[in-house]
């Protein structure tokens, strides 16, 4: 009796499940739409159609899924970028904080320590911050020519390639930054001064940050490549880390 009532009650969960899924089919195949049409760029005419009764997407027009999808990711590039610069701010405020009391604190340097950090200022412009800017410029170079040969195999690359020109315009102006920076630094480094001295720090923090926001925007280049081309730009991305 046990076992024949079990029975009963599956058979009827079957029933059950078959009935509401058959009454979604019923609904989405009952759905009558009004027939009025739209007309697209090119002078042709969609209908309504689905569930929603919404238009079908132009010739040559994304469908609808696709642009919500677009949409969604613009909000993230955007919020993503937003928290970049937030931190990027919060860190500089920081700084400038710190800054300050090291000012203070550089009034009564002795010889040695304005030596010391003479000799760190001219190795910190000429040798790290031009390595770091030359593989920058190495890296946007390669970008470049990937997002070329997808414009020429008829891909929209305006992403990528606004992504890019951003990148390359924070790499200037941190070149620029930095050759403030180098006229700075005395030949005698015992003739630095507390507001050379916040003048230089200030100066290299700034630079830093901008090569920073220049890396940023070329990983974002090479996401939006990524986009059209799947996982074949990873080389790329590594690259540039």
């Amino acid at each position: 009796m046990k076992k024949y009532l079990g029975f009963l009650i599956i058979v009827g969960l079957l029933s059950f499940v078959g009935l509401v899924q058959a009454e979604k089919e019923l609904d989405n195949s009952d759905t009558i739409c009004t027939q009025d049409a739209k007309q697209c760029p090119d002078g042709s005419y969609v209908s309504r159609t689905g569930p929603r009764c919404e238009y079908t997407a132009c010739p040559g027009e994304a469908p609808r899924n696709s642009k919500e999808r677009e949409r969604k990711e613009e909000m993230m590039k955007k919020t993503r970028k937003e928290v970049f610069l937030t931190d990027i701010k919060k860190d500089r405020e920081s700084f400038l904080t710190e800054l300050k009391t090291k000012k203070e604190e550089w009034k009564t340097a002795d010889t040695e320590k304005k030596k010391d950090f003479c000799e760190k200022a001219k190795e910190m412009v000429t040798k790290k911050f031009e390595v770091a800017t030359t593989e920058l410029e190495k890296s946007q170079t390669r970008i470049g020519i990937v997002i070329e040969k997808l414009k020429k195999e008829g891909k929209n690359t305006t992403l990528a390639q606004e992504s890019l020109d951003l990148s390359k315009q924070k790499l200037a102006e941190a070149k620029t930054k930095l050759t403030e920076v180098r006229a700075l630094i005395p030949t005698d480094c015992i003739t630095i001064t507390p507001e050379i001295f916040e003048k230089i720090k200030l100066g290299a923090r700034v630079a830093k940050d901008l090569l920073k926001e220049s890396k940023d925007s070329l990983h974002q280049a090479i996401k939006e490549i990524k986009n059209l081309r799947g996982e074949n730009v990873k080389k790329e991305e590594k690259e540039v880390e």
